[in-house]
């Protein structure tokens, strides 16, 4: 097993020893939210996200058409202001803090509540996305950009970890999943932090634009499915109304939601 994935393997261990249990208990995790995590995995189906993930999948061909050109106009971007966006993204789009953001929100939140629901199925597509993604860049051995070997160099298996990229999948599967939950216009500002973390992995050198755009397809395809799968039943009622007056009675019904 090479080195770096080695490396890689044990920070993810310690960070779920060190953290993930303990959060676990403070956020009161009882056993229905368990059985969603289970049921969640075991009913995994990318039927109703088929057509997200074909768009994702084509954009990413198209853009490995363009890496080369669009890592050497990077190299043009450098300012101070630059600077700060990419570690500003860089920094919101780290699978730890997304997920550090995502527990506190949930510890936070009242039972019942929409934040309750958001929190939840973020801290479920961050963890998700995060884990498929580097799988994925070990499996497929993607040399990164500061290398300099080129946007074809690759050898699977071999610790190098550029394809895709696990920031930008743990930025949209976080972002995208609050977007779905309270819509426009704070919608805007989640997709746009999540450019923001593109912009950080290319212009710190750190990934392809097809790295980037592969990410955010398996973080956008996994939230998506997550937040169908939580999203609440709209529950109707009819309650039956009687109203009446010196001269007349009224009766009808009354649609709750």
């Amino acid at each position: 097993m090479p080195h770096m994935f080695r490396f890689r393997v044990l920070v993810l261990l310690l960070f779920f020893i060190s953290f993930l249990q303990p959060a676990l208990c403070l956020a009161e995790i009882d056993a229905n939210d368990l059985k969603t995590l289970k049921d969640d995995v075991s009913d995994f189906s990318l039927k109703d996200q088929k057509f997200s993930l074909l768009i994702g999948t084509g954009l990413t061909a198209a853009a490995f058409l363009l890496d080369d050109e669009v890592k050497n106009r990077a190299t043009h971007w450098k300012s101070d202001t630059n600077k700060a966006l990419s570690d500003a993204g860089n920094f919101i789009g780290n699978p730890v803090t997304d997920f550090t953001a995502s527990f506190i929100l949930y510890a936070a939140s009242e039972k019942d509540s929409r934040l309750e629901t958001a929190s939840f199925t973020a801290m479920e597509s961050v963890f998700f996305s995060t884990g498929i993604t580097e799988a994925l860049s070990f499996s497929v051995g993607r040399k990164r950009p500061s290398e300099n070997d080129g946007s074809t160099s690759f050898k699977p298996f071999s610790g190098n970890a550029s394809f895709p990229s696990s920031h930008a999948a743990s930025s949209m599967a976080f972002f995208n999943t609050f977007a779905k939950y309270y819509g426009s216009p704070f919608s805007y500002l989640c997709y746009t932090a999540f450019a923001a973390t593109a912009f950080g992995r290319i212009y710190e050198d750190r990934h392809h634009l097809s790295d980037v755009i592969m990410g955010g397809t398996v973080g956008y395809v996994i939230s998506s499915y997550l937040y169908e799968r939580h999203r609440k039943k709209e529950v109707i009622s009819f309650v039956p109304v009687f109203f009446a007056t010196d001269k007349n009675i009224f009766v009808g019904f009354t649609k709750y939601f």
